[in-house]
């Protein structure tokens, strides 16, 4: 009854601080939200220990040691034994992984064939998911025969890999990664010698 006895410009200016307050209010707990999703409900990933300081002294800049790289798998060119590789996931928006046909023709074994078909999930040797494509394990296929083997492909680090990888433990086979401790070393790309000398202008 007090408020409404006050003159009207008075009551307008309480309601408008009230409703900017609570703006600031709504504004502070999507703030604690966020950083409470950031600092506890984010899954806390392993980290390498980084070794051998790089560049100029005292520089805080460093590699990191990854483990001494598996024998790779030995594949016999020439083997008649045709599999088939299963894309199950997109890579990053891509259905087809960014290839082509043309993809494979260096490879030196002719006897396998890649599909994202997800129908010839039964008759796949080989089903390949990208970390970064998948959230459940609802995402995967509906059932894994002992004899196929489940490749987990992944290019990013383990702090951008956004879900908790212990649901999966005993689910893939392989692992396929930039790391060279990975059973398929798949890295970005690597430094080779130049046939041609460059010369520079300087």
């Amino acid at each position: 009854h007090m408020m409404q006895q006050w003159p009207r410009c008075v009551r307008f200016k309480l309601c408008r601080k009230k409703h900017e307050l609570c703006l600031l209010l709504f504004a502070l707990a999507f703030a604690l939200v966020l950083i409470s999703y950031h600092y506890f409900l984010r899954v806390r990933v392993p980290r390498w220990k980084s070794t051998f300081p790089i560049g100029r002294r005292g520089s805080s800049q460093y590699v990191t040691k990854f483990p001494l790289q598996r024998d790779q798998f030995h594949i016999d060119p020439n083997t008649t034994e045709h599999k088939v590789i299963l894309l199950w996931t997109e890579f990053f928006g891509s259905r087809t992984w960014y290839t082509n046909e043309n993809t494979f023709n260096n490879c030196p074994v002719k006897a396998c064939s890649v599909t994202t078909d997800k129908k010839r999930v039964k008759d796949a040797h080989a089903v390949v998911m990208n970390v970064r494509d998948f959230s459940t394990p609802s995402d995967l296929p509906p059932s894994h025969p002992p004899w196929q083997v489940w490749i987990l492909h992944g290019s990013e680090p383990p702090y951008y890999v956004w879900q908790d990888l212990r649901r999966y433990n005993n689910v893939f086979n392989w692992t396929s990664w930039y790391r060279t401790d990975a059973d398929i070393f798949s890295p970005y790309g690597k430094y080779v010698t130049r046939v041609l000398s460059l010369s520079l202008s300087l």
